[in-house]
């Protein structure tokens, strides 16, 4: 009976826990599709302004515009225009992990963190071939060419994070996977990941006019992608309410488990104690037993022998 109590307490401990991630899981979830709401808003602001400001630089004019996409080259017009309108466009943190940039078909075409200027003009295989999962990073870059605006987009960042890291299965959608690293308590897993907002110059063509889709077929044509990416942790750091609730939840769970643990030691203790107390008992009413027995036949052969 008293092993049947401890199961039954340890059962309904783990169903209290499950009730609390799943809790924890909803608020954080809400929050990163909050902040990616918030992303996607920032690139459709920025995304405003840079064709805004083009169209007063080179107005009709869109070989000139062209050309001067097609050199890749700081000092025109274009690339100022974009570098100018996404400079200190951060979400939550004033970091590299939290920035906008912009890009194309091929690759990164203006980004103003320090790894862009490390690198230069950078192509989607340098970048997935220098990340920490390429997997990860591959697939977020087909869901950006494919413009699957609608859909949430995690990236692993590179450099410092686990290269080994296999948590994340790409095929799977990125708002399931986030949920279950919640839901598991291991937020510590989802730290690596940053989410990724993407809007697009223009929705159904590119900056020079040619459309994505003629005569029933697709266009290989230079659509600019407007990228903002914020990083999870920092996400969570930034957030005080946030980082609050997730401590509480935490707290929560830690009081759970030390009073289960404590509630189990007691009657594990008590059913020990009980043990002791029954074989006890058992040995001293059989010695008991024998001394009457061995007493009894004692006086009957004295009796006897008399």
């Amino acid at each position: 009976y008293g092993y049947e109590t401890i199961g039954d307490e340890q059962e309904n401990y783990e169903k209290t826990v499950q009730y609390i991630n799943d809790s924890r899981s909803m608020v954080l979830t809400g929050a990163v599709l909050e902040n990616y709401n918030k992303a996607k808003l920032q690139t459709e602001y920025v995304k405003a302004h840079i064709v805004e400001e083009l169209v007063k630089e080179y107005g009709n004019n869109t070989n000139l515009m062209k050309a001067d996409y097609d050199s890749k080259s700081a000092s025109t017009p274009f690339y100022q225009i974009l570098s100018k309108n996404i400079d200190h466009k951060f979400i939550n943190k004033d970091n590299d992990k939290n920035r906008i940039f912009v890009a194309n078909k091929d690759g990164v075409l203006i980004d103003n963190s320090l790894n862009y200027a490390n690198h230069s003009f950078q192509n989607w295989d340098e970048i997935m071939n220098r990340s920490a999962n390429y997997k990860i990073v591959q697939k977020a870059i087909n869901n950006i060419h494919n413009r699957n605006n609608d859909d949430l987009i995690i990236w692993m960042d590179d450099a410092e994070q686990n290269k080994e890291s296999e948590a994340y299965d790409p095929e799977s959608p990125a708002v399931q996977f986030i949920s279950q690293c919640i839901s598991q308590g291991n937020i510590s897993e989802l730290e690596k990941y940053s989410v990724v907002g993407v809007s697009y110059i223009f929705d159904t063509k590119d900056l020079f006019g040619v459309p994505d889709v003629s005569v029933g077929h697709r266009n290989d044509n230079d659509k600019i992608y407007i990228i903002q990416v914020f990083s999870i942790k920092d996400m969570i750091e930034s957030n005080t309410v946030l980082s609050k609730s997730l401590t509480k939840y935490d707290t929560m769970i830690a009081y759970q488990k030390g009073a289960v643990e404590d509630s189990i030691h007691l009657k594990m203790l008590t059913i020990i104690l009980l043990t002791v107390l029954e074989v006890l008992t058992f040995f001293g009413i059989w010695y008991l037993a024998e001394f009457y027995i061995y007493s009894k036949f004692s006086r009957r052969r004295v009796e006897r022998d008399e």
